[in-house]
């Protein structure tokens, strides 16, 4: 892993060869960035980001089955007008 400010990252791509993970921050404020992977460790981390976005929306979908499986039965054979009026009640 390396540290490259970002004012000196056009001066230190040759420096960047053969490191797999850089970090961008700029010093002046104390702010990370962002960061750059080699192509090495590119394939890896994509499926990483993918599989978690998979189990949030999984997360997600287990939730919202939940609320309706809690929910079933209670609109059957009701208008939506006497819905409407048991929400605002």
């Amino acid at each position: 892993m390396m540290k490259v400010d970002i004012r000196e990252l056009p001066q230190s791509v040759d420096k960047l060869e053969g490191v797999d993970f850089i970090e961008v921050e700029d010093k002046k404020e104390k702010k990370l960035q962002g960061i750059f992977i080699s192509h090495k460790l590119a394939g890896e981390f994509k499926r990483f980001l993918e599989e978690k976005k998979e189990k949030e929306v999984q997360e997600k979908l287990e939730i919202l089955d939940r609320i309706a499986g809690s929910c079933r039965g209670m609109f059957v054979g009701k208008s939506i007008q006497s819905i409407k009026a048991e929400m605002e009640i």
